[in-house]
């Protein structure tokens, strides 16, 4: 006779076998093997609310990730548009620039490290109309890609204003710092305040949050503490370009990464379609391979690489890339994939000339894009020295505050600050100090028209070059070049031709060599013609003029300096030690105690 309860007992026993045997594997059965990950699914409940040629949408997450986080989500329309790039955990984004009495209807993609993954459906259609308001607003999104810089007793904090307004203007940013609880409020839609009264040798974060009339947002903490520092205390920065076409004079096995704090690998260069070329002026093979040997020997060393992108005359090639929004995002897509894939922390985004005000937004925006795409990139932007008759006008200075907003550093490229232009004295290459009508150029005059704009002092770096000018007819600086008639003056190659080591062997006698003590820089005289390229006034940097504008920048609190390029001022055949005098100068004036 069966007991009723025994039943169950036995098929539990016998369930528990089937399990136990089935999960081992004794060699004659498949194994399972995980899914690989996939982009993620689709956004779900997306809606539309048309305002005033603008449109809120919101949605909720994909019920699932594809296997890999969130990064961000795409936000586009039809007909085209804008869109948006909203950066995980946000689900709201505030779609402007539309036109009024035009139907939209809008998907939203979310993307991972596969990939972006299905749109949503569409939404229903709405049409934004003059005047019109969000009929359902909400509160904000969190404030984009907030980045604190220390500097003396303060800390200059910046942030993106929400990728959504909630469907209201914004009211107020507010700043709060840690430990001490310092806070500050500032009107909407500022993208940056100085927070001051903190104490120099304590590590602060910070706390970002934005609010409209409906509320606060949420808030979004920095992870990365910084720490205020008494003024002439070391730099933060010394970065130094290496440059492919230049590999010869400095292999990638000899680059003493100990004097730096930040290598830049150029050069990969925009196309118009929005692909890149990755041979580094170089070679297609090589160029990628040295690039990323450099990029790991910084790691070895404890210090950080970039990959510079673009380079004078690039700009209609940026313009190109950046000129839709489709473009724009497949261009910070391979940008991304090449910095992962060659391990760079980051890109130098060097758009050279930017001509405003048609280069500003397409940089901007692409700027933004960057950083909703990888959070813990690092981004510099190199901008030209100022001319002391042209200061910056309001337009101008407004760009490079939007500009610094988005940037890790703006670095000056006080370097070729002199030419046969037209009523110009013939001048120094980057003279310190000393700047006049006819030669209105000077490292210290540039950087005052950058701080003069609103850019932080402990965001902004100056240029040293590591060559110099070579000029004919010409014997030393402040001399008319148009009142010349003796002979025909000329300003010979300047960049890889006036190397410094060039200089040294070439061109340098001491009897050649003068100081001139007002723009703090030396230069050489010969009276007759001398040297490979027949100069009869060669004007560079030296070990003293290093360290007077590592002094001086010091003294003013600046962030560093940059080093065009690294390659030339490097002595293979010295002894060991001996190799980069300039180098040692720079790292010994910005960063040393």
């Amino acid at each position: 006779m069966t007991s009723s309860r025994a039943m169950p007992y036995r098929w539990w026993v016998g369930l528990t076998l089937a399990v136990l045997v089935g999960g081992c594997d004794f060699g004659g059965g498949k194994k399972d093997t995980e899914a690989p990950p996939t982009p993620p699914q689709a956004p779900k409940q997306v809606v539309a609310q048309a305002g005033d040629a603008s449109a809120l949408v919101t949605w909720t997450v994909p019920p699932g990730d594809g296997g890999s986080p969130l990064m961000y989500y795409l936000v586009s329309c039809e007909p085209e548009c804008g869109g948006a790039l909203v950066k995980v955990p946000d689900t709201q984004a505030m779609v402007r620039g539309l036109n009024n009495g035009l139907t939209y209807v809008f998907k939203v993609a979310a993307v991972n490290a596969m990939g972006e993954g299905e749109a949503s459906v569409g939404t229903e259609l709405v049409t934004p109309m003059a005047g019109m308001s969000i009929p359902n607003p909400t509160v904000p999104g969190q404030p984009r890609s907030v980045v604190p810089t220390a500097g003396n007793g303060q800390a200059y904090v910046s942030w993106l204003v929400p990728a959504s307004f909630g469907g209201r203007p914004l009211s107020y940013v507010r700043v709060t710092a840690e430990p001490g609880g310092i806070t500050k409020t500032v009107a909407a839609p500022s993208a940056g305040t100085l927070i001051e009264g903190l104490d120099n040798g304590t590590a602060y974060t910070f706390t970002v949050v934005v609010a409209n009339e409906m509320g606060e947002g949420p808030s979004v903490r920095t992870s990365a503490p910084v720490t205020p520092r008494p003024g002439g205390a070391p730099s933060n920065w010394v970065l130094g370009y290496w440059v492919g076409y230049q590999n010869d004079l400095y292999p990638v096995n000899s680059v003493d990464m100990s004097l730096l704090t930040h290598v830049v690998v150029g050069r990969i260069r925009p196309e118009v379609d929005g692909t890149l070329h990755t041979d580094f002026d170089y070679n297609p093979v090589e160029g990628p391979k040295a690039a990323k040997a450099l990029a790991q020997r910084a790691h070895a060393a404890g210090k950080k690489a970039l990959l510079m992108l673009g380079g004078m005359g690039e700009d209609e090639r940026f313009r190109g890339a950046t000129q839709t929004l489709e473009k724009r995002r497949n261009f910070v897509k391979k940008l991304i994939d090449t910095m992962h894939e060659l391990e760079f922390d980051g890109i130098d985004v060097d758009w050279e000339p930017i001509l405003l005000p048609q280069d500003g937004p397409p940089l901007l925006a692409l700027l933004d894009d960057l950083r909703a795409a990888d959070e813990k990139i690092i981004i510099t932007v190199p901008v030209g020295w100022m001319n002391s008759n042209f200061p910056l006008n309001p337009m101008e200075a407004e760009f490079h505050k939007e500009l610094v907003a988005r940037v890790d550093q703006i670095n000056v490229m006080a370097y070729k600050m002199s030419g046969h232009w037209g009523q110009w004295d013939s001048w120094h290459s980057s003279a310190l100090f000393g700047e006049g009508g006819n030669h209105p150029s000077s490292v210290s005059s540039s950087v005052k028209a950058f701080l003069d704009a609103g850019v932080p002092a402990q965001r902004l770096g100056v240029g040293i070059g590591f060559f110099g000018t070579c000029w004919k007819c010409v014997t030393e600086p402040r001399q008319p070049l148009d009142e010349i008639r003796a002979c025909v003056v000329k300003e010979e190659n300047s960049d890889n031709w006036m190397s410094y080591s060039n200089i040294m062997r070439h061109y340098f006698k001491q009897e050649a060599y003068r100081w001139d003590a007002v723009s703090k820089v030396p230069y050489l005289t010969f009276g007759t013609a001398h040297g490979p390229q027949a100069c009869n006034y060669v004007s560079y940097e030296d070990v003293a003029s290093i360290s007077e504008k590592g002094r001086w920048a010091r003294e003013l609190g600046l962030g560093g300096a940059i080093i065009w390029t690294i390659n030339q001022g490097h002595f293979k055949d010295a002894p060991a030690g001996e190799k980069d005098p300039l180098l040692k100068a720079v790292h010994t004036a910005f960063l040393e105690p």
